[in-house]
């Protein structure tokens, strides 16, 4: 894979970060930057999704990425047909309910799915399961066009 990014780490907490050494950013060229940028960020929300029935779909607050207002192929302006990002921010105060597990692989195929669309992935396998009361922890497996297969997880709701 021939992918140069910043490098993303996600703490105990849940909560998603640049790494720093020596006062810069590491540069990372693995699919771990892709990843986290493709899930943690809130993608829009559009009339086809399926939310969680607990989401109250009247807030004003209605996600969106800034990047989705400028098309990479050039276009004019505008909303794209595929938004970036996740809506595993839905989930975000979530009960620890059968729907919460059961979306959180769907927002994750979802938000994956250009990465088999780019030819950076072959195939994306997600799954989710209460770790602990409260917490709900994401699985990842992405196999490489290489035949690799990269594995990791991530706190999805605490």
């Amino acid at each position: 894979m021939n992918v140069v990014d910043f490098a993303l780490t996600q703490d105990m907490t849940g909560s998603n970060s640049l790494l720093w050494l020596a006062n810069s950013p590491v540069i990372d060229n693995s699919l771990q930057s892709l990843v986290v940028a493709s899930l943690f960020t809130d993608r829009r929300i559009t009339a086809s999704d399926a939310l969680p029935a607990f989401f109250d779909a009247a807030q004003s607050y209605q996600g969106g990425f800034w990047g989705d207002d400028y098309p990479s192929d050039g276009s004019a302006p505008g909303v794209q047909a595929r938004p970036h990002g996740s809506l595993l921010w839905t989930l975000r105060n979530a009960k620890q309910i059968e729907d919460t597990r059961t979306l959180t692989p769907l927002y994750m195929d979802d938000a994956l799915q250009w990465l088999i669309d780019a030819g950076l992935a072959t195939a994306v396998s997600t799954w989710a399961d209460w770790r602990a009361d409260g917490f709900l922890e994401a699985y990842v497996q992405i196999t490489e066009p290489n035949g690799a297969v990269w594995n990791n997880q991530f706190l999805v709701a605490a």
